[in-house]
C-alpha cells in the first residue's frame, strides 16, 4: 500500500510538471496527453475492477467516434478523473492540490522568465499556455483549485500567497476575460442564494432550465443578435477584441449553412471559415493573423457538432454548475467551488479553453469536488 501512494505522489508530480513547465519538458499537446494516458493505465491496472476498465474503455471509444482522436483530451480525462472519483480517496485529493500548486508556481516563474524577452509581456505569446489569455484563465482556475484547498485545510498562507500573484500577473497581462471571471466569481460568492425564491426549485428543474437557456441564447437568440441590420460591424484599425470577436461570431452563424442540426463535424470552424475568408477582420487582412477559432467555446461546439452538441456541452455544464450550486447553499467551502465554476463561463464565452489539456484536467478536478461531495451529502 506504501508503495502504491508513493508512485501515485510521484505521478502526480509528475504531471505536475508536465502541465507546469510545457516549455521546458513538452511543449507538445501530446506530452500532457501521453501523461494522462500513462497515469489512467497506472490507475487502471493497480486500483480497478473489470468494470471500471469497460467504462473507461466506453469514454475513450466514444471519443474516438465523436473526435476522430484516439486519445482526445477531453475525453481521457474524463476517464481519469472517473476512477479517481471511484477511489474516494481524501489523501488522493490531497496529493492533486499539491500538484497543482507546484504546476501554478512553475507557470509563474516561466511567465516571469519569459516577460524578460519582450518589451511589453501582454504581447507574448510565448506563455506556458500558448496564449495570454489562456495563461490567465489557467491561473484563475488554478487559484480556485488552491483557494478550495486552503480553506479544507484551513490555513495556508504559502496557498494565499500563490493566489494574490496570480491575481497581479492577471492583472498586468490585462485578459478582459479573466478579470470578468474574477467579478463574476466574487458577485457569486457574496450573493445571498438562500433569500432568492426564484431560484428554490428542485435540481432537475433547475438544470433543464439552465441547459434551456444555454441552447437558446447560442442557437437562436445570439445569431438573430447579430445578423440584425442594426448591428453594423465594419472593419477598421482601432477595432477592439471585442468587435472582433462579434465579427467572428456573426460570421460563424452565417457559414454553418444547414448544418445546424448535427454541425459541419470535428475540426472544422478553421477549414470552413478560413475557406470562406476573412471579411470586416482588419487584423486578418492587413496584418495577416490566422484565427483559428471563433473565441467562443459554445458557438465553436454549435459550428462543429450542431445542436446535439451544443445540448450536450450545456447539459454537462448545467448539471455540474447546478450541483455545485445546490451544495453551495449550505457549504461555505463549496461556495467558492460554484463561484469559481461560474466565473469560468467568461473565459468560455471569449476564449478556447476547452482545447487545452491544463484548464480541461483543472475544470474536471472542480466538477469531481463538486460530485464527490453530493454523492457523500446523499
Amino acid at each position: 500500500m506504501f508503495m502504491f501512494k508513493q508512485n501515485i505522489l510521484i505521478l502526480c508530480l509528475i504531471g505536475a510538471l508536465i502541465f507546469g513547465a510545457p516549455i521546458f519538458l513538452d511543449p507538445s499537446y501530446f506530452g500532457k496527453v501521453g501523461f494522462l494516458a500513462l497515469l489512467l493505465s497506472f490507475l487502471t491496472l493497480f486500483t480497478s475492477s473489470i468494470k471500471d476498465l469497460l467504462l473507461c474503455s466506453s469514454i475513450i471509444t466514444f471519443g474516438y467516434l465523436t473526435t476522430g482522436d484516439f486519445l482526445n483530451h477531453t475525453f481521457l480525462s474524463a476517464a481519469v478523473f472517473v476512477i479517481i472519483y471511484r477511489l474516494q480517496k481524501q489523501i488522493t485529493f490531497n496529493w492533486i492540490f499539491k500538484a497543482v500548486a507546484l504546476a501554478n508556481v512553475i507557470n509563474l516563474v516561466i511567465w516571469a522568465l519569459v516577460s524578460t524577452l519582450k518589451d511589453s509581456p501582454s504581447e507574448s505569446w510565448l506563455y506556458p499556455s500558448g496564449h495570454p489569455n489562456l495563461f490567465s484563465s489557467y491561473l484563475f482556475i488554478s487559484s480556485i483549485v488552491i483557494i478550495y484547498a486552503i480553506q479544507t485545510e484551513k490555513n495556508d498562507k504559502l496557498g494565499w500567497i500563490i493566489v494574490m500573484v496570480n491575481i497581479i500577473v492577471i492583472a498586468i497581462i490585462g485578459s478582459k476575460a479573466s478579470i470578468l471571471a474574477i467579478c463574476i466569481s466574487i458577485l457569486s460568492y457574496f450573493i445571498p442564494w438562500k433569500k432568492l425564491i426564484l431560484f428554490e426549485m428542485g435540481n432537475r428543474a433547475r438544470v433543464i432550465g439552465l441547459t434551456s437557456f444555454f441552447l437558446i441564447i447560442f442557437s437562436a437568440v445570439l445569431p438573430t443578435i447579430l445578423s440584425s441590420t442594426v448591428l453594423q460591424l465594419e472593419e477598421n484599425e482601432s477595432n477592439t477584441t471585442v468587435v472582433e470577436r462579434t465579427i467572428l461570431w456573426r460570421n460563424s452563424y452565417q457559414n454553418m449553412d444547414k448544418a445546424a442540426v448535427f454541425g459541419k463535424g470535428a475540426g472544422r470552424w478553421p477549414i470552413d471559415y478560413l475557406a470562406e475568408g476573412y471579411p470586416k477582420i482588419y487584423r486578418a487582412r492587413e496584418l495577416h493573423v490566422f484565427f483559428q477559432r471563433p473565441h467562443n467555446e459554445f458557438i465553436r461546439i454549435y459550428f462543429e457538432y450542431g445542436i446535439i452538441g451544443l445540448g450536450v456541452l450545456s447539459f454537462i455544464l448545467s448539471y455540474v454548475l447546478i450541483s455545485a450550486f445546490s451544495l453551495a447553499k449550505s457549504d461555505k467551502t463549496l461556495r467558492i467551488v460554484f463561484s469559481g465554476m461560474a466565473g469560468f463561463i467568461a473565459p468560455v464565452l471569449f476564449s478556447f479553453p476547452f482545447e487545452r489539456v491544463e484548464h480541461t484536467v483543472l475544470l474536471f478536478f472542480l466538477s469531481l469536488i463538486t460530485l464527490k461531495n453530493q454523492y457523500e451529502t446523499v
